[in-house]
C-alpha cells in the first residue's frame, strides 16, 4: 500500500548515514580507546605516586582513601571527555529530524544526505514537483464545490 511505502522511505532515510555521521562515527571509534587507555595511565600513575611520595594531602589517608582518590582523577577525565556526544547527537538529530519533515511538513526525505545538502548553500538541491508544476502538501482535501444552477430546487 501507498502508507507502507512510506513508512519504508522513511526508514530507509533514518537509516541511512549522512557524511557527519560516518565522520563522527570514525572518530569516536579512535576517541573511546584513546580516553579510556589515558584514563588507565592515570591510574596507574597515581597509584604509583600516591605509594611512593604522595601529595601533601594524601600523607595521612588511608590506602582506601588513597585509591579512591586515584579513580576520582580517572573519574574525572571520563565525564570532561565523554565521548556520548560523540556517538549520540548526530544520530538523534538525523532521525529526529527525518520525522519531524515526514510528520510535520508532509515532506518525506529519501536520503539523510538532504540535510547536509540543504544546509551548504554552495551544493545545488533539487526541488522535485509533480506533474501539473505543483507543490502539495500531502494532505488532500476540497478546496471549491461547483454546483448545478437546479441543485438547491431538485433537492
Amino acid at each position: 500500500t501507498a502508507l507502507a511505502r512510506i513508512l519504508q522511505l522513511v526508514e530507509s532515510a533514518q537509516a541511512s548515514k549522512p557524511a557527519v555521521q560516518r565522520a563522527t562515527d570514525k572518530v569516536a571509534a579512535v576517541f573511546v580507546p584513546a580516553i579510556l587507555a589515558f584514563c588507565a595511565i592515570v591510574v596507574c600513575v597515581w597509584a604509583v605516586v600516591s605509594a611512593v611520595s604522595p601529595p601533601e594531602r594524601a600523607a595521612d589517608m588511608s590506602d582506601a582513601e588513597k585509591a579512591l582518590l586515584v579513580f576520582r582523577f580517572a573519574l574525572s577525565i571520563l565525564m570532561v571527555a565523554c565521548p556520548c556526544a560523540l556517538g549520540l547527537a548526530t544520530p538523534t538529530a538525523v532521525v529526529v529530524a527525518t520525522g519531524a519533515a515526514a510528520t510535520r511538513l508532509g515532506c518525506l526525505v529519501k536520503d539523510a544526505q538532504v540535510f547536509e545538502v540543504a544546509g551548504n548553500r554552495k551544493k545545488k538541491m533539487a526541488v522535485v514537483l509533480d506533474k501539473t508544476g505543483t507543490l502539495t502538501e500531502g494532505k488532500p482535501g476540497v478546496t471549491k464545490t461547483i454546483g448545478f444552477e437546479d441543485s438547491r430546487a431538485k433537492a
